[in-house]
């Protein structure tokens, strides 16, 4: 007979070993995203809204001033000290020409972006006014560009000579090739880095014909003109025996011109102009060799020879600063970071399917 002892023991043992009852579950129910999520999402948009506003406010505002402050700048520190005697009040204008030289103005809502050929022509007009403007330097680095552009810049670099009679001194870069060179014909004196290719001068037309690539695609082009010669150059049917003497007949021309203001500006022999007259390009050496270069040397050496020929001495390199923009920043950041890789992919294109054959003064390989 069990005793109570014995009785409390065992049921303590089953109580024991019995696994606790789970709690009991509750009813689960599916909640959705806070009120505070939300409006964290709302204000973050507004307040991303609200910078970009203030950014674009910002770039007109800039854009605005920058206009406005275009014409009143020449005499309020508009100019960047280069090299020489900091405090001469004789000062020798850079004025840089770089690049292709085309007529492309770019306009917009923000800022309006000059051409190379006005901002040349502005540099001049502000160089005209300021007294202490002794020289000019022409610091060029451009295989050439448009025949009427060229035609401008050193039209305006005549001009200038006439109105202002100081010295213009060139001082080439990599390249001043053709219509770069084209410019330089009228300096007092030129200089070239030992680097420098030169020459090229000539005119070209580059035209391009698809006629049998339209054949394989199986298209036509159906042409109305008023005149057998009005499509000449027409990129979608072979050239005429008729139409290549007329264009060459205007590239002679033009090219013949070229030829006479070289021989203006830099007193040729008859000699060295047949020899330039193939359009060949030169090195440094060689240009100085046949007259077209007077000296080997940099833009120090060039500085030195305009302060010179204008009988100073003491005197300050200096050029104009120029006004950018924000677009300005982002554009040349583009370029250097080189994250518009389609804009190189577009000029092959222009190149190959160009909207107008145009004559131009340019040494160029592609």
């Amino acid at each position: 007979m069990d005793t109570p002892d014995m009785n409390k023991s065992t049921i303590k043992s089953e109580n024991m070993t019995q696994p606790p009852l789970p709690p009991p579950e509750k009813n689960k129910q599916k909640r959705g995203k806070p009120l505070s999520f939300w409006m964290s999402i709302i204000l973050g948009f507004l307040f991303i809204l609200s910078m970009s506003v203030n950014i674009m406010l910002f770039i007109l505002l800039g854009a605005t001033m920058m206009k406005a402050s275009d014409t009143t700048m020449t005499n309020i520190g508009n100019e960047k000290y280069i090299q020489g005697e900091k405090n001469s009040k004789n000062k020798i204008l850079l004025v840089p020409v770089n690049g292709i030289i085309i007529e492309q103005d770019v306009e917009s809502v923000f800022y309006n972006k000059k051409s190379i050929v006005q901002e040349i022509k502005d540099t001049l007009s502000k160089a005209e006014e300021d007294q202490n403007i002794k020289a000019i330097i022409l610091s060029i680095n451009s295989p050439g560009g448009g025949i009427s552009e060229c035609e401008i810049i050193y039209s305006e670099i005549i001009k200038f000579k006439k109105k202002k009679a100081i010295p213009i001194i060139v001082s080439m870069g990599q390249v001043a090739a053709s219509g770069g060179y084209y410019i330089s014909a009228p300096a007092t004196e030129i200089f070239a880095q030992p680097s420098t290719i030169t020459g090229s001068i000539g005119v070209i037309m580059e035209l391009t014909n698809m006629e049998e690539l339209f054949d394989k695609v199986g298209l036509k082009s159906v042409t109305i003109k008023s005149g057998k010669l009005k499509d000449i150059g027409s990129a979608t049917r072979k050239m005429t025996k008729e139409e290549e003497e007329i264009l060459n007949s205007i590239i002679q021309e033009m090219s013949g011109r070229f030829l006479d203001i070289v021989k203006d500006g830099r007193k040729l022999s008859k000699e060295h102009l047949q020899v330039i007259s193939d359009a060949r390009i030169f090195t440094a050496l060689q240009a100085k060799e046949i007259g077209l270069v007077d000296k080997i040397g940099y833009l120090g050496d060039a500085f030195d020879s305009a302060k010179k020929h204008a009988g100073l001495k003491d005197a300050k390199l200096i050029k104009y600063k120029k006004n950018l923009t924000f677009f300005d920043f982002l554009e040349e950041t583009s370029k250097n970071l080189n994250i518009n890789p389609e804009s190189e992919f577009q000029k092959k294109v222009e190149h190959i399917f160009p909207e107008t054959p145009r004559l131009m003064y340019i040494w160029r390989t592609y």
